[in-house]
């Protein structure tokens, strides 16, 4: 049942032409400025930087601590039983850590996780600023409306709240003062 839900909302949506959607609501600011105000918004440009270090981990995970090392070293030894006394050891050596069978897919997938897990962030960070610039839009109308309305009514507290008045929230009652 919800396949066939699913696939009727994809046909419907596909056969629906596009000009029968509003290019613009005209109540909304235009996409361009929502866009770019999106972009510039600290956490969405914080998500985006974690993004780039997970992609980052996911490649030195990829690659990991399997790279060929070179060691030298030198050691001084004094013996008292022989006539020299003392002598100069060398060593070189060349390693190479040894990845356990699988331990490569494992490290991919951890890669790919931290990532998609970063895009996921990313997606929250767009949309709690999405609703916090569609929550700024609409007290900017609400504001824009007041100051329009208030005007004509002669009374300047009759339309709504008054530009730069704190804002009561929560449902409480205003406080009583002495006098009322």
């Amino acid at each position: 049942m919800n396949g066939l839900v699913v696939l009727s909302i994809a046909l419907l949506s596909a056969l629906m032409p596009t000009s029968a959607l509003p290019a613009t609501a005209p109540d909304l600011p235009p996409e361009v400025q929502v866009f770019a105000a999106l972009r510039s918004n600290p956490a969405v440009s914080a998500a985006d930087e974690h993004i780039e270090a997970q992609e980052a981990r996911a490649r030195r995970l990829g690659a990991g601590p399997y790279e060929w090392t070179l060691g030298l070293g030198e050691q001084n030894r004094r013996v008292r039983s022989t006539a020299e006394g003392r002598y100069t050891e060398w060593d070189v050596g060349l390693e190479r850590t040894v990845r356990l069978p699988g331990k490569r897919d494992l490290d991919q997938q951890l890669g790919a996780a931290g990532i998609a897990t970063a895009r996921v962030g990313r997606g929250e960070a767009l949309h709690e600023a999405g609703r916090s610039l569609l929550a700024m839009w609409f007290d900017w109308l609400r504001e824009e409306s007041a100051v329009a309305v208030a005007p004509s009514t002669g009374q300047p507290d009759a339309a709504g709240p008054r530009l730069g008045a704190p804002r009561r929230t929560g449902g409480c009652p205003a406080p009583r003062t002495a006098a009322g």
